[in-house]
């Protein structure tokens, strides 16, 4: 695992992982092979707690390591990202995409079949609001880091 490490306001850090199953080698890559890092990172951690950030299709990702370790998993921030279906499998949600009306109607669809607590809104981003409106993304980040880290939980 890749890890880059800054201290933020709050002393907590950032750990990147790496990219597992974006084809480099020759091994055959499952749902297992994507999280194989963030499940390790995850369980050497202790009794700390994380808020994961999943993009794009890293949504699908993000589901195994928030249930197989709930107490060390905050939130999840489903950024631009396909969220899980609790019902379907991952395949299911990613070809739902195509048979909705548009970008509005398949996030729609999304947050009634996989419930959320909150929906926030990067205003003006395109799919790579890191790169589009990163000061919003950040400042919608730290406020999700001050509702919902387990200190106020």
């Amino acid at each position: 695992m890749l890890e880059v490490k800054k201290e933020n306001r709050s002393g907590l850090c950032l750990s990147m992982g790496s990219a597992t199953a974006l084809g480099f080698g020759t091994r055959s890559k499952h749902d297992q092979d994507y999280c194989k890092p963030l499940l390790e990172f995850l369980s050497s951690l202790g009794s700390d707690k994380v808020i994961l950030v999943a993009h794009s299709i890293g949504g699908v990702s993000a589901e195994l390591p928030a249930d197989i370790f709930p107490h060390k998993v905050a939130v999840v921030v489903f950024l631009t990202a396909f969220m899980p279906n609790t019902i379907n499998p991952p395949a299911y949600v990613l070809q739902k995409k195509h048979s909705t009306r548009g970008p509005e109607d398949y996030k729609r669809w999304m947050n009634r079949n996989f419930p959320v607590k909150e929906v926030m809104e990067v205003k003006d981003a395109d799919h790579m609001a890191m790169f589009s409106q990163p000061q919003e993304l950040c400042s919608l980040l730290l406020e999700v880091e001050d509702k919902y880290t387990y200190t106020k939980l």
